[in-house]
């Protein structure tokens, strides 16, 4: 939760800047949205690129209902909020092609990734070596980042505050006179 939420407040900063502008100064770039992301619309995502001054958006697709350490023992695979799969961000991917990119969400490294992207055919076995480089990798991910997740049993809040700023601001026309801060 804890990293979810910095990024979007970090994200919302930098997705504002161009929000009451015809034409973004410069490129933003939004490198995490899924597809039917608790329900919403793809038309509703794209509604929402677009008055945010989004120019290239990343699509990340659910993963599989898989319990390790990589996916939170199965908390964190998009699945919770039921998003949308590889096939989803291929298909919006496909039908705006100049404002989203999409990425496999389970092992796009593999060898045959792109012959199969659902990844429905299971290759681990025939590539040993591949498999164990990749689970010391995430084991080294997880050692590191496990102990600043301080809050990874904080319950959820049932009114998503972050959804209802928003949404107050995107009512209220955004911010006025907001001008982006010198770095």
């Amino acid at each position: 939760m804890f990293l979810a939420s910095t990024s979007a407040a970090l994200a919302t900063g930098v997705l504002l800047q161009s929000a009451h502008t015809e034409e973004a100064v410069e490129p933003i770039i939004d490198i995490h949205q899924h597809t039917n992301y608790a329900g919403r619309t793809d038309e509703k995502m794209l509604k929402h690129q677009r008055a945010m001054g989004v120019t290239t958006t990343i699509l990340l697709p659910a993963g599989k209902p898989v319990k390790r350490a990589s996916t939170h023992n199965g908390k964190s695979n998009g699945l919770a909020a039921k998003t949308g799969g590889n096939e989803s961000v291929q298909a919006m991917a496909k039908r705006h092609p100049k404002g989203f990119l999409f990425g496999a969400n389970e092992v796009p490294d593999l060898p045959g990734m792109q012959k199969d992207p659902s990844q429905k055919t299971n290759i681990a076995e025939a590539h040993p070596e591949v498999v164990k480089k990749m689970r010391a990798a995430y084991d080294k991910f997880w050692q590191e980042a496990r102990p600043l997740m301080v809050n990874e049993k904080a319950p959820m809040s049932k009114t998503r505050p972050f959804h209802v700023w928003f949404n107050q601001q995107i009512k209220n026309g955004g911010i006025p006179q907001w001008k982006a801060p010198k770095l």
